[in-house]
């Protein structure tokens, strides 16, 4: 439990305060950096993980996935993956455009979205904290993401402890609000 609480807690800083926690020193002629951080929100259900995501939507990853720095210097030392998907249906709130760009900072056993899979995704916009908006969106509090299959939904494999880990679509737009 200490370890998942661990690597959500490393996702939430990752996402939500890199730019402002990540630090440089230097040792011995040796450069490290450090991510900073700590979990500020649990979600337990479907509600509350919907009333903080912008926009809630069905969505199919529509290219390839790219590797960045996850801090706006590139010094965290730490990466985020951004895939594009494509806007299938929205659930809650809006978009800009039919195509997001989602940002991922992956710890453990967490994955990228798959090319194939459609997704119920629970989503708000990023942008580093100097930096204005930069088009790209994250997964509410790391836990947002659900695989869609048939009329059922599930939590990827790899995703920390949340809502729900498999329930009905129905259930799930019911629940969103």
């Amino acid at each position: 439990m200490t370890k998942r609480i661990a690597s959500i807690a490393t996702v939430v800083a990752c996402i939500t305060v890199l730019a402002a926690c990540s630090a440089s020193s230097t040792t011995n002629t040796r450069t490290t950096h450090r991510v900073e951080g700590n979990l500020a929100k649990h979600y337990a259900d479907i509600g509350s993980l919907s009333n903080d995501s912008t926009a809630v939507v069905i969505a199919r990853p529509s290219g390839k996935s790219v590797q960045e720095p996850a801090d706006a210097a590139g010094k965290s030392g730490v990466s985020a993956t951004v895939t594009p998907v494509d806007v299938v249906k929205t659930l809650k709130g809006s978009t800009p455009s039919s195509t997001l760009r989602i940002r991922q900072v992956l710890v453990g056993d967490d994955t990228a979205l798959v090319s194939g899979r459609t997704y119920v995704l629970f989503v708000t916009p990023f942008h580093f904290d100097t930096a204005p908006d930069n088009g790209e969106w994250v997964v509410t509090g790391a836990v947002g993401k659900y695989v869609v299959n048939g009329a059922n939904v599930s939590v990827p494999a790899g995703t920390p402890a949340g809502p729900p880990q498999q329930l009905t679509l129905s259930a799930l737009t019911a629940q969103v609000g």
